[in-house]
């Protein structure tokens, strides 16, 4: 977190009276001081409130009306908002930023907008309410199915349209700079960079790959003419593929390994030269890393792992790129936008829709463009070839 210039308060630490080494420091010189900012709640002390509330009868319509206690939900005994958010904030393990927490728990004159009764107009994005249509939409569709409601009224509501942001994408010279910069440097996530420009993967389906996921086809075995693993002369007579059916995603904190966005993202691919050589390189190096580890070393069938055998955070993973990007001296664009790439290059090469369909594992054909004729393994295997032939660098 960034310090704040103006804290609400300063105070200064007792001077240290001892060495490390042992020596005292009672009667030593002063050579300046450091600093250090804590951001923590006041001590709380729950406080039980008596709220009197009265009631006062409508003359036209003979209706009785209570007054609601201020910042506190409908019911008896009930917890302030404070209580509210410390639960919020222990609940989440860490997953709700604290700062965040604590504005929750400011006084009422801190705090803003609804909370005070007070509207500031701000609306949430036109994205945001299509979100929120649509669960309202599915929800009271299934209480149709159960007969609690007659019709469905979210189905009834019209929203304006969502103006979509144009992504950016690399051009095939800066897709190959990029991949250069992060081959010479060593960068351990090459292959993961690889996987992204070539066949389009997800973030999380690149950082959810395991080695059982990879058919070597006999290729990691020694070859009968000349008796290595990962031949490169013999790499062509390998039909080596690449099935992609999991992702790794932080949700509430906590890493999990599931199934990935749609079916159609399940479907197996076959590899490039480009890519065979990348995974190649990436077990290579995984088994150095296991064998400087030691006993330090997690066990796992992850293709992408930190130096200890863990899987790669997704945020790490970012900083990773971005730091990539910067050294590589091209345009900043998002890992999604890196997925685009692949998209942009299949068409530069003028690669089927269908084809492009296959490699992107699109659920929706809408998503890529118009219909067009189905696509054979083959022609899915070519259009591949292309893209990695694309980007091979000398």
């Amino acid at each position: 977190m960034p310090p704040v210039q103006d804290p609400d308060r300063s105070e200064r630490a007792a001077a240290p009276v001892a060495c490390p080494c042992g020596q005292g420091l009672s009667a030593a010189d002063e050579v300046g001081s450091a600093w250090a900012q804590v951001w923590d709640i006041a001590p709380v002390e729950l406080e039980k409130v008596h709220w009197v509330l009265p009631r006062r009868r409508c003359g036209c319509c003979a209706k009785t009306s209570t007054a609601v206690v201020p910042s506190a939900q409908p019911g008896a005994v009930v917890y302030g908002p404070n209580v509210n958010a410390a639960a919020v904030l222990l609940a989440s393990q860490g997953n709700v930023p604290v700062e965040r927490a604590a504005g929750l728990m400011a006084p009422a004159v801190k705090r803003k907008c609804c909370a005070v009764g007070a509207c500031c107009a701000g609306l949430p994005a036109p994205r945001t309410v299509k979100g929120i249509r649509a669960v309202l939409r599915s929800a009271l569709s299934q209480a149709q199915v159960e007969e609690l409601v007659s019709r469905n009224v979210a189905a009834l509501v019209k929203l304006p349209p969502i103006r979509k942001r144009k992504g950016n994408a690399w051009s095939s010279d800066e897709a190959r700079t990029f991949l250069e910069s992060s081959r010479v440097g060593a960068d351990y996530l090459y292959a993961a960079y690889v996987l992204v420009l070539v066949l389009g993967l997800r973030k999380g389906e690149v950082l959810g790959l395991t080695w059982d996921h990879l058919d070597w086809a006999g290729w990691d075995k020694p070859c009968d003419e000349h008796g290595t693993e990962f031949c490169e002369p013999c790499r062509d007579r390998y039909d080596i593929g690449l099935r992609v059916d999991k992702q790794l995603q932080r949700v509430r904190g906590r890493l999990l390994h599931r199934e990935t966005k749609t079916e159609e993202s399940d479907a197996p691919l076959p590899l490039p030269a480009i890519c065979v050589t990348a995974l190649r390189e990436r077990r290579l190096r995984q088994w150095e890393a296991a064998n400087s580890a030691g006993d330090l070393w997690h066990a796992t069938t992850m293709v992408f792992t930190s130096r200890y055998g863990l899987p790669v955070e997704p945020r790490n993973f970012n900083r990773s790129y971005d730091a990539r990007i910067v050294k590589a001296g091209v345009r900043r664009i998002t890992v999604h936008d890196a997925r685009r790439t692949c998209a942009s290059l299949l068409v530069d090469l003028d690669v089927h829709p269908r084809v492009a369909m296959a490699i992107l594992r699109h659920a929706d054909f809408s998503i890529t463009m118009e219909v067009y004729s189905q696509v054979s393994s083959e022609a899915t295997r070519a259009a591949l070839k292309r893209l990695g032939d694309s980007l091979v660098t000398s």
